[in-house]
């Protein structure tokens, strides 16, 4: 029954000949099922309407973002070596506040360069096509393209058809995927007139409109096979301060321009991490820092950046003075405690860990570059145990595990263990 709703409620928006989708919910609609799609769609516009102004180029693969020229979509970046996909690893708010800070990793960092090895990236924080569509439906683990045949939350459709697609379907080909965000109809015999497509390619996350005719030959040299989710999970929209979706109200964002975290506001660390501040304006030389709202230290800004080193796991925030007492900007950034141990136990690897700031939601195994061979999303018993077993990729002799530890903020990893088989 469900399915049968679903379909009726899709059909409706089929008719959709705007630019944006009508949100409004049919009466007779499986009202969990119609929420969750109108909220992949609302998720897929924040990904491609966001803008943002680079104040310093930042690289993408066909050049740069140029400093001053505003880019709308969050840009594509290939940062699985060092798991800062926005939406996943890295909130909005830590991107956006990255974007304005003139000495922000997206400035200072060069991951095309040692000691990084990752190939396909560009700018510090990014995303992917896969990255990107694990956003739309709300997923807290990062899906590679690969990966989309094996999850049984999605099925190839038995009719693979130009004619047969879906709002909310996946459609993969030769390792890159996309999301069906529209489809516009003739009212008269509901043929296709045109189709919306969500997706991260090239260098930033867009929704394209095509003509049936285009989408058609589209169809044709990419090969694209139909996968659609079945909604068994709830997906939840949040409205951002940096993006209005439908005339949400979006209040202008009151950034720091005084003292800034160098991975933006509300970065998540891993413990043992440097945590560097940025002081923009040496007026304010007084910093006073916070773990979980007690206070730790207080210490005068000798320099550009100043350091912090051995902090604990912990939710901290740093308050800065002028030189008279007057408080300036409040900045947050947040540690977790990432203790992994893994062994190899005949065919299967042995995963121990334990945060007290994060909450385990998945162990990947990769290369050293972060190309995933497989992963295991850990349910609430293995997370209350402790421990899990993952299945030794066949044919490697070596690989990396990491475990991803997320927070409200982003997630955080262990230094990746070498497993030799």
């Amino acid at each position: 029954m469900r399915g049968f709703v679903l379909g009726v409620f899709i059909s409706l928006l089929f008719i959709s000949c705007s630019k944006e989708i009508d949100f409004n919910i049919p009466n007779n609609t499986d009202l969990p099922v119609a929420t969750s799609v109108v909220n992949v769609l609302k998720r897929a516009q924040q990904f491609s309407r966001i803008s943002w102004t680079p104040i310093y180029d930042i690289p993408n693969n066909l050049g740069a973002y140029s400093a001053g020229i505003t880019v709308t979509g969050i840009p594509y970046s290939s940062v699985k070596e060092l798991d800062k996909f926005v939406g996943l690893d890295v909130s909005l708010k830590t991107f956006m506040t990255a974007v304005h800070n003139p000495r922000s990793v997206l400035y200072t960092e060069n991951v095309r360069k040692s000691p990084y090895k990752g190939t396909n990236s560009a700018a510090y924080y990014g995303t992917v096509c896969s990255a990107a569509i694990d956003y739309a439906f709300g997923f807290n683990v990062n899906y590679t393209t690969s990966m989309l045949d094996t999850l049984s939350f999605f099925h190839k459709v038995a009719v693979q058809q130009p004619d047969s697609i879906q709002i909310c379907d996946v459609l993969l080909s030769r390792g890159h995927e996309v999301m069906v965000y529209d489809i516009m109809r003739n009212e008269r015999d509901l043929t296709i007139e045109s189709v919306s497509i969500f997706e991260s390619a090239g260098i930033t996350t867009t929704i394209h409109r095509y003509d049936y005719n285009s989408f058609k030959n589209r169809w044709i040299n990419d090969r694209w096979v139909i996968y659609r989710y079945n909604f068994a999970r709830p997906v939840l929209y949040y409205p951002s301060p940096f993006v209005s979706i439908n005339g949400e109200s979006c209040p202008q964002y009151k950034y720091n321009d005084i003292i800034c975290p160098s991975r933006g506001d509300f970065a998540v660390y891993r413990e043992g991490e440097q945590v560097i501040i940025n002081i923009l304006n040496k007026n304010y030389t007084e910093l006073t820092l916070y773990r979980n709202h007690q206070y730790v230290e207080r210490r005068l800004a000798t320099s550009d950046d100043e350091i912090y080193e051995g902090l604990t796991y912990g939710q901290y925030s740093i308050i800065g003075m002028d030189k008279k007492g007057n408080k300036s900007d409040e900045i947050h950034f947040e540690i977790v405690d990432t203790n992994v141990a893994a062994e190899v136990v005949g065919d299967n690897i042995r995963v121990h860990y334990k945060s007290n700031q994060g909450v385990p939601t998945y162990i990947s195994l990769c290369d050293e570059v972060g190309n995933r061979y497989m992963i295991l999303e850990l349910a609430k018993v293995d997370i209350q145990r402790g421990e899990a077993f993952i299945k030794s990729p066949s044919g490697i002799k070596q690989c990396y595990c990491k475990v991803f530890f997320s927070t409200e903020n982003g997630t955080a990893t262990n230094v990746p263990i070498k497993i030799t088989q």
